[in-house]
Parts: structure tokens; sequence; C-alpha cells
């Protein structure tokens, strides 16, 4: 089990919210490094500037890419070097101060997957960010069906301009997340790690529709369907069905 399926990437959690959501007593929870029990994940815990009676390691988070110092004497570095070999996902909860956040809160900045570290302690490890919205823009069945049911070469072009459009397909699944706003499947909670972060989009008006281009809101156009809905939406090409019509059917 993943911890991340429980997780906004964005928010905002302090570590009594934490200790709620997945209900732990574990002390260790304090420390930078933790391991959630019934958890595969790895919680790093980042202040980047210390106080002055906190050991001062060098951590700063730029872009995708975290500089990480381990702990003085090593112990838990072997977590985030193997983690890929453990199966184990890495979850970065970051701060620039103490007090950037109410409560002591850190923001949580998605998973990261280990690239390298040094040799000598403590260990300077990077590690990258992993951007499941990635697998999105992969995501060509899903091109296709918003296209198939199109005629003509203007609507054609227009369903690859907005379809591939990556920031309107990322920004909608920012917005509405990785559940099926249909059937409430989450391919991450049904398939654990080989299923996270994997959604489909679907633009509630056909893109046949638009006789030049348009402003697409991704939180008021477009919603995030798993396979099977977004399939049969498009199962009768000349009539998709709405989103309210699927969800009948379901309910019968």
């Amino acid at each position: 089990m993943y911890a991340s399926n429980y997780l906004t990437e964005g928010e905002v959690y302090t570590r009594n919210d934490l200790r709620r959501i997945f209900n732990i007593n574990d002390a260790t929870i304090n420390n930078g490094v933790f391991k959630p029990r019934g958890y595969k994940s790895i919680w790093l815990f980042i202040t980047e500037k210390k106080s002055i009676d906190r050991t001062q390691y060098i951590d700063y988070l730029e872009c995708n890419t975290l500089r990480w110092d381990g702990q003085t004497s090593g112990r838990t570095d072997n977590w985030i070097i193997d983690h890929k070999k453990n199966d184990d996902e890495i979850l970065v909860f970051y701060r620039k101060t103490k007090n950037q956040y109410n409560n002591y809160g850190f923001k949580y900045e998605g998973k990261f997957e280990y690239e390298s570290c040094s040799s000598q302690y403590p260990r300077h490890f990077i590690l990258k960010k992993i951007d499941d919205l990635a697998y999105v823009d992969d995501d060509l069945e899903a091109i296709i069906a918003e296209e198939t049911y199109t005629e003509g070469e203007r609507t054609t072009v227009l369903a690859n301009k907005y379809e591939r459009n990556s920031k309107l397909r990322k920004e909608a699944i920012r917005i509405h997340g990785t559940t099926c706003m249909v059937c409430g499947l989450s391919f991450g909670k049904a398939y654990g790690k080989h299923g996270e972060g994997y959604i489909e989009v679907h633009h509630i008006k056909p893109l046949s529709t638009y006789d030049a281009p348009v402003e697409i809101n991704p939180k008021t156009d477009m919603v995030v369907l798993c396979s099977n809905c977004h399939r049969m939406v498009h199962r009768y090409k000349e009539r998709p069905l709405s989103i309210d019509e699927l969800k009948h059917l379901i309910k019968k």
C-alpha cells in the first residue's frame, strides 16, 4: 500500500495531520526520515533553513531536483538508495522555514526517486521528482477516443491541438485529481504503484463543435475518467454521452 494514494500534492500537512490520516503512534515521525508502518513509503521532512541549534544539513529544492543531505551516521541512506529495488516510494514534505506554514506544517511536494549520492558522510543526495502526469501525455488511446467521432481536416487539427496540449491536461488532473469522476475508480488504489497517477482526460464539449480555437477551462470544460468510462462515453461516435447520462446508466 502506498501513502501517496491518500495525499494531495501541493497541500500543506502538519505531522499531526499525518498522524491522524495514517493512524500513526510512532514517535519517530518526528525524525527527518520516516517509514510509516503498513505502507511502502519513505517520508522525508525537510526544512531548508535550519534553526541555529540544528545540524546544518544542506537541503534545497529547485524545480524538480532535490539536493538533500542524508543522516550523519548514514543509518537510513540505504532506504533511499535501494527504494526502487524494494518497491518503496519516496515522498517529500518541504518548507523553507519552520514557520512558513501554520502549525509548523510542510508542503507535500509529491513523489521523488533516487538519482545519485556522494560517498562521504553525510551523503549528498540528488533526487528527481516523478511526474505522474507525464503518463497522460502518452495516452494516445485517449486522444483517439476524442478524435474518432469527428470528421474533416478542421476538426481533426483542433482535436490534436487541444488534446495534445499537455499543460491543459496536467491542469485538469491537478484540479480534478486521478479518480474517475463517473465510477470513482482510482488506478492507484486498484493496481498499486503500477497504476498510480494514471487517468484519462475528457472534454465535456465535443471538440468537433469548435469552429475556431477557443480558450479551454480545465476546471469547467474537462473531466477525468477511467478507461472504461471514457470508452463508454464515446461508444456511439455520432452521439457521445454526457457525464450525467453515464452516471445515470451506472446507477441503474
